[in-house]
């Protein structure tokens, strides 16, 4: 008798398929593909200018693109509005609103939703010390803080895709270490379904955190794999060109 093997089904999120991104006449992505799911954290490495931001922009639609992106079964056009269909985006830099306080900012979280959210409590636990800078400028704020501020915010919405990039920079490897922490809580206690993709350099803060891993050169994946499959320094070294 022939035994059969289950296969279990994965329930993806978000599958892109041949993305490119444009700028003009300047090609920035090259026919990029792949699927983050549900439950995962989905992470992008390569050094400045590979292209990690430009796909971002690119399945935000803030940028110019060709390709095929479905996110929770529905295929998205450039018109799609990312943010109503359930996509969160803490664009490098955090783009915090200064002059505001860390209980306004929150509450542009969720400007624009219908449906109201009750997610300040579970994110006050999550990032303890914003409770505690509630009325405080947010300009005011260290840039861990701040961090923290722009990834609470993102998740006042009740995301089901949050797109991170370049969390860590700036931040000392102690407040580094804090935020990346913070990230794979926030994934592994939501109670709802969603999933990360995380646009980095930080290579091993990356690993540590990644279910799933690519390798960005030139607009460009030249590797993909579980997480767990490679090392800091076989990633350093063979595909991103580093010295050990």
């Amino acid at each position: 008798m022939v035994k059969t093997q289950t296969i279990e089904k994965v329930d993806q999120l978000l599958e892109v398929s041949n993305l490119s991104v444009f700028y003009g006449k300047l090609q920035a992505v090259n026919s990029v593909s792949f699927q983050i799911p549900k439950g995962k954290v989905f992470a992008i490495v390569g050094a400045n200018g590979a292209g990690k931001t430009s796909l971002l922009r690119g399945i935000y639609g803030t940028a110019q693109y060709t390709g095929s992106l479905t996110f929770n079964k529905a295929a998205f056009t450039a018109k799609t509005n990312r943010f109503k269909s359930g996509i969160a985006h803490v664009p490098q830099g955090r783009a915090i609103f200064g002059d505001l306080t860390v209980k306004e900012n929150l509450s542009i979280g969720v400007l624009g939703i219908k449906k109201k959210t009750n997610e300040l409590e579970y994110l006050l636990n999550l990032f303890p010390i914003l409770e505690t800078r509630m009325n405080k400028q947010a300009g005011m704020l260290s840039g861990g803080e701040q961090q923290m501020l722009a990834i609470a915010r993102a998740m006042m919405s009740r995301p089901s895709l949050l797109l991170l990039d370049e969390p860590g920079m700036g931040l000392s490897p102690k407040l580094r270490m804090e935020v990346y922490e913070s990230i794979r809580r926030l994934l592994d206690q939501a109670d709802h379904d969603m999933g990360i993709l995380l646009c980095d350099q930080e290579i091993g803060y990356a690993l540590r955190i990644a279910d799933q891993m690519s390798v960005m050169q030139k607009g460009q994946f030249i590797w993909s794999g579980e997480a767990g499959s490679v090392s800091v320094d076989e990633l350093s070294t063979k595909y991103m060109g580093l010295k050990a």
